[in-house]
């Protein structure tokens, strides 16, 4: 879902941006359609013929994929041949999980990343703490045991 009305997404990993076409700019709320801008004048879309794409506007856009909205910045070209495209650089900056197999994506939460690193230092400074203090109360001779092979002639 773009800007709240439903379209088909085609996620293109190798696409540098996220396009939608004019006609469906068109159909956007014109609360949306107002805060389009002219896009950088050295902006040039370039497809894999090297032929190139034409960019009437550009405006931020909410984007929905399996229930998580994220706002992001959208390029309307005319002559596009989808509704919608989603780019690479949606899928990095929003962390875009793309599951093949099952035909699914979506956006991998922040919060739980943050959480999980989190738990990760926690676990890796107790394992420090618990080696600091093992080794104060620990002799030597405990750390090592040296297992006897018959067979080596020392």
């Amino acid at each position: 879902m773009v800007a709240g009305r439903r379209t088909k997404l085609l996620i293109d990993s190798g696409a540098s941006l996220t396009l939608i076409n004019l006609e469906f700019f068109l159909q956007l709320p014109r609360y949306y359609r107002q805060k389009a801008e002219l896009p950088p004048p050295n902006l040039c879309l370039q497809l894999a013929d090297r032929s190139q794409l034409y960019v009437k506007y550009t405006l931020s856009l909410p984007i929905t994929i399996s229930n998580s909205t994220r706002v992001h910045r959208i390029y309307v070209v005319p002559k596009l041949w989808r509704s919608c495209i989603i780019g690479n650089d949606l899928i990095r900056k929003h962390n875009l999980q793309i599951d093949g197999g099952r035909q699914y994506a979506y956006f991998k939460s922040k919060k739980r990343s943050t959480q999980l690193q989190q738990e990760r230092k926690e676990t890796i400074n107790k394992s420090a703490q618990l080696q600091q203090e093992g080794k104060e109360t620990m002799n030597n001779d405990d750390k090592y045991v040296l297992i006897a092979n018959e067979r080596i002639k020392i």
